[in-house]
């Protein structure tokens, strides 16, 4: 559900396997082999929104994978996926921290009380 997800934009083209098994499977090994979660939200067994982490330590989480279908977009799905993920790492002690360059995605992550620390930038070798 999450490799048909990803499908629905453009955005995660060239980060993707080419078929759903071998997605499935580098998935399934990652969460089997690291602490890293996933959490998201599916309506009528068709998944909305998505949410990861990567990294996980004793004490903090990367945020990535944040998604939500452009059809549902508007409608508080992402919300509600990060909330359910920040709560969770917060009650394991964890502070979940991302990077962004979406400024839609920066009102989310201020609505939700994220702070920002830093300003990044990424550079090509």
């Amino acid at each position: 559900m999450q490799y048909d997800l990803f499908l629905s934009t453009d955005e995660f083209l060239g980060s993707l396997p080419e078929n759903r098994d071998d997605y499935i499977k580098m998935e399934s090994d990652r969460l089997k082999n690291t602490a890293d979660q996933t959490a998201y939200l599916s309506i009528d067994n068709v998944m909305v929104s998505s949410v990861a982490t990567i990294r996980e330590g004793d004490k903090s989480a990367i945020i990535i994978g944040v998604y939500t279908n452009p059809k549902y977009r508007g409608k508080g799905y992402g919300t509600e996926v990060l909330t359910c993920l920040f709560n969770k790492l917060l009650s394991e002690g964890k502070y979940p921290y991302l990077f962004y360059n979406n400024p839609v995605a920066r009102s989310v992550y201020k609505n939700l009380g994220m702070t920002e620390v830093c300003e990044w930038c990424v550079l090509f070798v």
